[in-house]
């Protein structure tokens, strides 16, 4: 009877079925493997506006910023081959995932737990509005009203206008720099020219009130033209 000689695989020194590349399936995985997951990943949050933030990028929602996060991990993992399928999801404060590897039609799986850490920013668009930068000023105005009522109806109005601005969740921009009482109304400094202008209709709807807008230059900004623009809306 003829005997099976056994193998071993000599980085190892583990007895294996087969060798690949001269090694045990398990030590080529490793050496192919190119990707190591992190036990940590840090996303970064604005302690003021509870934004979480990745670049350029930032959202309301954590899921977006891990996306990118994750994204960057295995971009180059995927390029150089091997990892087939990744698939993850975020629970408790973790990044629970799950790799499919296959090399030479070898397949592996492999789960991983990734530990979500927040740092507390600041972001540039809370930056901006703290330094009290603007591109539009809304002026809500109320000329023919007096005392009490003047009062009482800017007072709702600019309840109005935050309530519309703030529901810009998209627009980073959408951001009040600035409030500053007239004598017959209040002007509001807000980031973005759009924000302002749903702000301003919002007002207008409400009250029935009269709106104009005009734009003059703001400058100049990294060689460009900035340009304001100023909405009063007269009630």
């Amino acid at each position: 009877m003829k005997s099976i000689k056994k193998k071993f695989c000599p980085k190892c020194g583990q007895e294996a079925d087969k060798l690949f590349d001269g090694m045990c399936a398990g030590c080529l995985f490793e050496k192919r493997q190119t990707t190591r997951i992190p036990e940590t990943i840090v996303i970064k949050r604005c302690r003021h506006c509870g934004k979480y933030i990745s670049e350029e990028m930032a959202s309301y929602e954590i899921k977006d910023v891990v996306d990118r996060e994750m994204k960057k991990i295995f971009t180059l993992a995927k390029k150089s081959g091997g990892i087939k399928s990744v698939n993850y999801e975020i629970t408790d404060g973790n990044v629970e995932v799950s790799l499919k590897f296959d090399f030479n039609g070898m397949q592996k799986s492999e789960e991983h737990e990734i530990k979500i850490k927040e740092r507390q920013v600041m972001c540039k668009y809370c930056g901006m509005a703290r330094t009290r930068y603007y591109n539009a000023v809304l002026q809500i105005r109320a000329a023919d009203l007096k005392g009490t009522a003047t009062r009482e109806v800017l007072s709702k109005a600019l309840d109005i206008a935050r309530e519309a601005i703030n529901a810009q969740r998209t627009d980073e921009m959408a951001f009040i720099a600035d409030i500053r009482e007239t004598d017959n109304g209040v002007d509001v400094y807000v980031g973005s020219k759009s924000a302002a202008r749903k702000a301003a209709y919002a007002v207008k709807k409400k009250f029935g009130a009269k709106l104009s807008i005009t734009r003059k230059s703001g400058g100049r900004k990294m060689g460009k033209s900035v340009y304001r623009d100023t909405i009063l809306v007269l009630i």
